[in-house]
């Protein structure tokens, strides 16, 4: 069965629009896991970030979706849900894409990218060159 699914997605098939490579487990871990010890406490403070909001989101539908059903239609309640479902998924794949973007960005060429509106030239300050992975 496991074979079947796995042969209908190509998985060697680079697709940027898929939310299966765009997501941390993809494209962010990969890249945080050859830059370890730098990067990780960012991805960290993102995936509380995420998490917490995404938390809170699905109370607040949680609430609004039984108020609906309570008053016994269901197929409303269903539809607020599966419209909270596939935007908070569009959204997911919006973030972990620009994150992702934000680490190779910010920790390239064994550098750490630091803001600086001070350089006129880039606006940044390259801080550390960095060889430690792990």
């Amino acid at each position: 069965m496991v074979l079947n699914i796995l042969l209908l997605v190509p998985f060697l098939v680079f697709q940027k629009t898929s939310l299966s490579y765009s997501i941390h487990r993809r494209q962010v871990a990969n890249f945080v896991y050859s830059r370890w010890n730098d990067a990780y406490p960012v991805l960290k403070s993102k995936l509380d970030e995420v998490h917490e909001k995404f938390v809170q989101e699905v109370k607040d539908m949680d609430e609004q979706a039984m108020k609906v059903y309570d008053d016994e239609a269901t197929e409303q309640a269903i539809a607020i849900l599966t419209k909270y479902s596939v935007s908070a998924g569009d959204e997911m794949q919006r973030t972990w894409t620009e994150f992702f973007g934000y680490l190779f960005v910010r920790f390239r060429d064994f550098i750490i990218m630091e803001k600086d509106e001070t350089n006129k030239a880039c606006g940044c300050n390259p801080s550390k060159f960095s060889l430690s992975s792990f």
